[in-house]
């Protein structure tokens, strides 16, 4: 774990989740930047994507590197974007008061 400007300790997690298993799990020491997410997707997420897979993501700008879109799309997969806010897909926000 990397303990980060003081706020605490940080290890990053993350995995491709798919109906009935996880795929391509990695963890980090650390937060997640552009060079580690596109390693992950690169040597370990890619080799698991199929043709037609649809592959979502959050809006996080590494995320949305056109260098990401051409590993993905070079499998034959779709990359996909949640949007902005989503509160719906969000069971926390669902029980919050709406204003």
């Amino acid at each position: 774990m990397t303990l980060i400007d003081g706020h605490g300790w940080v290890t990053t997690f993350i995995a491709g989740l798919r109906h009935d298993k996880i795929s391509a799990p990695m963890t980090l020491d650390g937060p997640m930047n552009g060079e580690m997410f596109k390693a992950w997707v690169e040597r370990l997420l890619a080799p698991t994507l199929k043709a037609r897979d649809l592959v979502f993501m959050d809006n996080l700008p590494c995320h949305k590197s056109p260098a990401i879109r051409e590993i993905i799309e070079a499998r034959g997969a779709f990359p996909r974007y949640l949007p902005a806010c989503s509160p719906d897909l969000n069971p926390i926000a669902q029980s919050l008061p709406r204003t």
